[in-house]
């Protein structure tokens, strides 16, 4: 069978590093997004709102030919979950549509839900329950991700194509302009603070710190889409799909203390990150300056409200992963290694500063801030 995939969301962290995989994979792939950009790799990228049926109709209706594998790693976020839940589930089904209209090799069509399908987001005081497994009750909350599986279901009756689905907790990989991007978050929260003088606060507060956390690194998440879909064993199942370890913030923010060079102090209070990081950006553009970083402006890198709810919940997370291992997927990724690789990438691709560099010194000249003795 030929591989030719349709990625729909090739500019978020899931879709770009899927397309990534599939290309070195020997994959054809056609990457789909709001607005066209390049995603690292060779291949056909579309540009197309798909909440716009007609647009995305004109512009894949040709395209299509000899597809059999259509990946949805597509989402927008809205403050209004009702209003959430409705834009998403239409974006699904004008994809679902026109893929169904004009890839009539159709094999297989993946879905990316993640964590939030168990309420991760809202707690146990609302129904949340760990060890979160694939089988357990939906909630009663508006969350995007039923219907959009019930639509998938109900469209997959009688057809020759099969289905399969994920749901990881936060995915952590470096892509721009990312609305759940808690890694290169982590980073230039780092960053900032050691510029402008100040220790590795934990924003969370105390009860968060020590909380138990998943992370899923962006590779393996790929790694794991392409194997379930492309195994006759997975079809029409959903997966939990993370590193493989359970870590807390207490575990891990003195390492990422050290690699930064940083002190680091106990947690208090939760902090508000927007107020802690609201008058940053002078220090942030002073930086990239002294640095010779590349020029990406502080909103494209750093989520402060993901990042704040990533840090903040005083909740233990975790998801079951029996069911991916029997099936036999058995990856593993140490999540305080993902971190530092990520770190590491981003200061060779010049993202944040690549080692104890002069920004500190200009900075204390230029008044910007007091360095610490």
């Amino acid at each position: 069978m030929s591989k030719r995939a349709l990625v729909f969301g090739a500019s978020g962290i899931v879709g770009n590093y899927l397309s990534r995989h599939l290309v070195d994979d020997g994959w054809d792939v056609i990457a789909v997004m709001r607005k066209e950009r390049d995603v690292g790799v060779k291949c056909k990228t579309i540009g197309c709102d798909l909440s716009d049926r007609k647009c995305l109709e004109e512009k894949l209706r040709d395209q299509l030919k000899g597809v059999t594998h259509m990946y949805y790693c597509a989402m927008l976020a809205r403050d209004n979950k009702q209003e959430e839940v409705q834009i998403n589930t239409e974006m699904f089904r004008n994809a679902l549509d026109v893929t169904e209209a004009h890839a009539p090799d159709l094999h297989h069509v993946f879905l990316m839900s993640g964590s939030k399908w168990y309420g991760v987001h809202l707690g146990p005081e609302k129904g949340y329950k760990i060890p979160s497994t694939e089988d357990q009750e939906r909630l009663p909350e508006p969350i995007y991700y039923y219907p959009q599986q019930d639509l998938l279901q109900q469209r997959q009756q009688g057809k020759r194509w099969t289905w399969s689905s994920a749901r990881p907790q936060g995915v952590v990989g470096f892509i721009t302009k990312n609305a759940m991007n808690v890694g290169t978050s982590l980073a230039v929260y780092a960053t900032l603070l050691k510029e402008g003088g100040k220790p590795l606060l934990f924003p969370g507060g105390k009860r968060a710190y020590c909380r138990w956390r998943q992370f899923c690194d962006a590779d393996l998440l790929a790694r794991a889409i392409i194997w379930m879909s492309t195994n006759e064993q997975c079809k029409n199942q959903a997966f939990n799909v993370d590193n493989g370890d359970t870590v807390t913030w207490e575990s891990l923010w003195c390492e990422v203390g050290r690699y930064f060079k940083m002190d680091c102090v106990d947690p208090h209070d939760p902090e508000d990150v927007k107020q802690l990081m609201g008058d940053m950006e002078k220090i942030w553009k002073s930086t990239q300056c002294v640095n010779n970083l590349e020029q990406i402006e502080l909103k494209d890198l750093a989520t402060w409200d993901f990042f704040q709810y990533y840090t903040n919940a005083d909740w233990d997370w975790g998801s079951d992963y029996t069911k991916l291992r029997k099936f036999g997927f058995t990856e593993k990724v140490d999540t305080k290694k993902m971190l530092i690789g990520l770190f590491d990438r981003l200061k060779k691709d010049r993202i944040i500063p690549g080692s104890d560099s002069e920004s500190a010194k200009f900075l204390e000249k230029s008044g910007a801030y007091t360095a610490r003795q």
